[in-house]
């Protein structure tokens, strides 16, 4: 029963950290720019407006007429409630156990999001920058009494990225632009493992990692009115090195063992469309399509632990989706511009597939924003989006050691972005 508790927490808690950072709907971070996010996204391969290009379509800066510096933040303020649940354990000579605990449903904390970018225009065709940006996050502290805690209680997981980028535009219409993506993450995670103890084991994981990929992008200009983008975003190949701490192990204290993980994050490919339909208004539109299927099994190799923990694999078998969002902008006069935008983002889990990590579903989106142009040189935007996801199932059971955990329970998740951005023409 000793060893068989041992085995439950430490491979577990490793296979939940990549799960934690899995990368669904829910948990990518799209918030790179203040001026896409009032318009939900929509235009943004295409728009090449402002120095945030760099994140969405890197041929985007050959279009910038002047040197450019922009640099915001966003304020990600989500909520989840928790409905519907049960909770029990199967674990050999003791029957099928109850688990009891709370599901309060306050496990995402208030989290900022910050970005910069510079585009240095060297003349006509050529144009070079630098960006910033988090691409993917992830933020859950659940009570220590949550009922599903034998799935997770802390996820905690950053990757930012630095991209130099350069673009060059030709002389019919056509603009190209490459970015370099190199991509810092690092995480730790938490869950408790039942021990048949007055008190659970609780397990730790910290880990890091360094990767390169890459972002392409081109535009085409049809007319003065109309231009089409198009940007792809490569597969990024991680391996997380670190350790898995156990705490209040019965007969074996507080084990420590060294612990890694492959993980490819997927590929993407935006289209954006951008047309005047006015000298004033303006109509924006974007389809995403994300190939999830990457995210297909994981592996996990324990390096120095006993030879029944050297491997282990969990199958995650999510989907490819598409999303999609439209947008308008209008420009009042030479200092104001309002817009706004509705999208979808389908999320890539089913209820066998999702955990308490990553609980997401199917999300409407709703986006308001306005830019303040108090000089020719200088704009500040302002942007502000809603979304509500809907109901998001979970109904899983995982045995690891003949112990089998099953929670089940109904997420119901929303949130309110908040976007402020800088941008300086030099």
């Amino acid at each position: 029963m000793k060893q068989s508790t041992f085995t439950h927490a430490s491979i577990l808690i490793l296979g939940s950290a990549v799960s934690g950072l899995s990368f669904g709907n829910g948990f990518s971070i799209n918030e790179q720019s203040a001026r896409t996010l009032g318009q939900a996204f929509a235009g943004r391969a295409s728009d090449a407006d402002n120095a945030s290009t760099i994140a969405s379509n890197p041929a985007g800066m050959a279009l910038l007429e002047r040197s450019e510096f922009s640099i915001g933040a966003a304020y990600i303020d989500a909520k989840s409630s928790i409905s519907n649940t049960s909770a029990s354990l199967a674990v050999p000579g003791l029957g099928t156990l109850p688990v009891t605990g709370s599901n309060e449903g306050d496990m995402i904390p208030g989290i900022t999001v910050p970005y910069a970018y510079y585009v240095h225009r060297i003349d006509p065709q050529w144009s070079v920058g630098l960006g910033v940006y988090t691409p993917y996050g992830l933020k859950t502290e659940y009570e220590d009494s949550f009922q599903g805690r034998y799935l997770g209680i802390t996820s905690d997981v950053k990757l930012i990225t630095a991209q130099p980028t350069v673009s060059y535009r030709f002389g019919n219409g056509l603009s190209l632009g490459l970015g370099i993506t190199y991509n810092d993450i690092e995480g730790e995670l938490s869950r408790n493992s039942f021990s048949g103890a007055a008190t659970d084991i609780r397990a730790r994981v910290k880990g890091d990692d360094t990767g390169w990929g890459y972002n392409i992008g081109a535009l085409y200009e049809i007319n003065e009115r109309t231009r089409i983008g198009i940007a792809y975003f490569s597969t990024v190949d991680y391996t997380l090195e670190g350790n898995t701490q156990l705490t209040d192990v019965p007969g074996l204290g507080n084990p420590r063992f060294d612990a890694s993980l492959d993980l490819t994050t997927p590929d993407r490919l935006d289209l954006g469309l951008t047309h005047s339909i006015t000298p004033a208004l303006t109509l924006h539109v974007d389809v995403t399509r994300t190939y999830w299927r990457e995210l297909d099994e994981l592996v996990v190799e324990n390096e120095n632990a006993p030879p029944q923990l050297a491997t282990d694999t969990e199958v995650l078998d999510w989907d490819d989706t598409w999303s999609a969002s439209v947008g308008l902008s209008y420009r009042l006069g030479p200092q104001w511009t309002v817009r706004g935008g509705v999208g979808i983002d389908p999320s890539p889990l089913d209820g066998s597939t999702r955990s308490v990590r990553v609980p997401v579903g199917d999300r409407k989106q709703i986006a308001f924003g306005a830019t303040w142009e108090p000089t020719q040189d200088v704009s500040i935007d302002l942007g502000y989006m809603y979304f509500r996801e809907d109901k998001a199932r979970i109904d899983t059971t995982q045995e690891h050691a003949g112990i089998a955990y099953s929670y089940a329970a109904t997420y119901k998740n929303s949130s309110s972005i908040y976007a402020l951005q800088l941008n300086w023409k030099i």
